[in-house]
């Protein structure tokens, strides 16, 4: 059976590695630091999740996750920030279709297995 499909798209190669490292084990990964190229490959209907970081000097979450959307309207997007979930840009990037947010640092690698487990079955 084929791993579901995860693209990450974080501006932060180190950030990338750590979740690579922990999801390879259940997921087929493609990770990008441009967000315009993970955008042009997000149009594709096998992704089963993308998880994005929200401030990248390419562009904002708000205007990731609405290309996104335009593109692919139905894939969830798991938004990771350090930011608080309750900054004005984390609470734009959800009203314009993000699906739910982890906050950076993220301590216990299970968090986020977890979280997309939940977001991949709904």
């Amino acid at each position: 059976m084929d791993k579901p499909l995860l693209l990450i798209i974080d501006d932060e190669p180190d950030f990338i590695d750590v979740l690579e490292m922990t999801l390879i084990d259940d997921y087929a990964v493609e990770s990008f630091t441009n967000p315009m190229l993970a955008i042009t490959k997000a149009a594709n209907s096998d992704i089963r999740l993308i998880l994005t970081d929200i401030g990248m000097p390419e562009m904002g979450g708000v205007d990731v996750v609405k290309s996104i959307r335009a593109v692919n309207p139905l894939v969830p997007i798991l938004l990771v920030t350090g930011l608080s979930r309750n900054d004005d840009d984390v609470l734009n990037a959800l009203k314009a279709g993000g699906t739910d947010v982890l906050e950076k640092p993220i301590r216990d690698p299970r968090l986020i297995t977890e979280t997309i487990r939940k977001l991949i079955a709904v």
